[in-house]
């Protein structure tokens, strides 16, 4: 799953928040220096990751795409399960609005900057001045989402272009993330509890 569903399964907790993004940006040593909290919340986030990465139904929806995309069928499908979850958003949120939800998210990383490794201080400044989390809602977000991760990839890929799938795999792959995405906020859930629960014995 990609920045928008990672935020969403995190309960209202900013540190855990600030967790979920540390897990895609961290450096040798960044346990010794981050909170309990966050190191709980990257805890969760490499949950939610291997989780997502073994599920069978995510496994058959990689199988959806077709070459040169099926290597890197990973990678779009995180960025299209956000697209679809942006899409419809106040259904997995409570009601509560993408706007809404984007703006907190975004003072809490703020809050949060200065105690964050660089690479991780020039995404929250990319995604709160450009509103990654609102732009999944659009295939327009989607196409600009792939393209940053395609340039940050060291190798020649395919994903500046991945977007152009979309209106072909759409109805298929939403219905894959509607299936999916229950069982994964339920496993969410339940991680969340043993690891807090294990760390509050300690």
């Amino acid at each position: 799953m990609n920045f928008l569903a990672h935020f969403l399964l995190t309960p209202e907790d900013e540190e855990l928040l600030a967790g979920q993004m540390l897990g895609d940006f961290l450096t040798k040593g960044w346990r010794e220096r981050a909170t309990p909290r966050t190191v709980l919340g990257v805890e969760l986030h490499q949950a939610i990751d291997a989780y997502s990465d073994r599920h069978p139904i995510g496994l058959a929806a990689r199988k959806r795409f077709r070459a040169p995309y099926r290597r890197y069928a990973g990678i779009i499908l995180d960025v299209f399960f956000d697209h679809f979850l942006a899409r419809d958003f106040e259904k997995y949120s409570g009601g509560e609005s993408l706007e809404a939800f984007s703006a907190r998210c975004y003072r809490a990383l703020r809050a949060r900057r200065e105690q964050a490794p660089p690479r991780m201080q020039r995404a929250i400044d990319s995604m709160t001045t450009h509103d990654w989390l609102g732009a999944y809602a659009s295939v327009d977000g989607v196409r600009g989402a792939l393209r940053g991760i395609s340039r940050r990839l060291r190798r020649e890929n395919p994903l500046g272009e991945a977007a152009e799938l979309l209106p072909e795999l759409d109805s298929a792959l939403e219905a894959d993330f509607r299936a999916f995405f229950p069982e994964l906020r339920e496993f969410t859930e339940e991680t969340y509890r043993n690891l807090d629960s294990a760390r509050r014995t300690q």
